[in-house]
């Protein structure tokens, strides 16, 4: 979902040079900007945490790069004043807005996980079918196992949907490495997602 997010902004973005006002296009490169700024803060897109922190980062320089170039702008007299008020008032969106988001990211993360399962059990069905059953039942028995144990006899709804619910949805994967699991497909997707 979130390249629809990139190809949105960035198609925003080049849109921006047809507006005919400096002080509407400096005022809409940062509307885009900090949209995109409080996704990656607050969904974390990327895999890697590292890389949701870069792309924060970068995003960042833009936005400063962005409110100090616009100082700079050849503009008609009564632009020089909407554009001083226009970076004053995104200078304190992003310092009012950025810390709010990361203070409800670091809540999200020490409370409760907004996935819906804590373990996705994958599993060659006639090698560790059994087993998988058997695990599921001691770990939901264990004090520790806070949320549901997904096994796909009990929770699949759509083998379509299956890899993106694994990205989505399950907090941690256990491989049950019975001898022919790297021989079926879908558990190898299981695994890369």
């Amino acid at each position: 979902w979130y390249i629809l997010a990139i190809l949105t902004r960035s198609l925003f973005i080049g849109f921006v040079p047809v507006v005919p006002r400096a002080s509407a296009q400096i005022y809409l490169l940062q509307v885009a900007l900090i949209v995109s700024f409080a996704l990656v803060i607050h969904y974390k897109p990327w895999r890697v945490p590292s890389l949701n922190w870069l792309d924060v980062f970068f995003g960042a320089i833009m936005l400063i790069f962005l409110n100090i170039a616009s100082f700079m702008a050849l503009v008609a007299a009564n632009d020089v004043e909407v554009i001083g008020w226009l970076c004053v008032v995104m200078a304190v969106v992003v310092t009012l807005f950025v810390p709010a988001l990361l203070v409800s990211t670091v809540i999200k993360r020490l409370g409760m996980s907004s996935k819906r399962f804590q373990f996705f059990l994958c599993h060659h069905k006639a090698e560790a079918g059994a087993f998988a059953r058997w695990l599921k039942i001691e770990m939901l028995g264990n004090q520790k196992v806070s949320r549901d144990v997904f096994l796909d006899s009990d929770n699949l709804e759509s083998l379509h949907q299956l890899l993106n619910f694994v990205a989505t949805d399950v907090e941690c994967i256990v491989v049950l490495g019975s001898k022919s699991i790297y021989q079926r497909p879908w558990c190898l997707g299981e695994m890369a997602t």
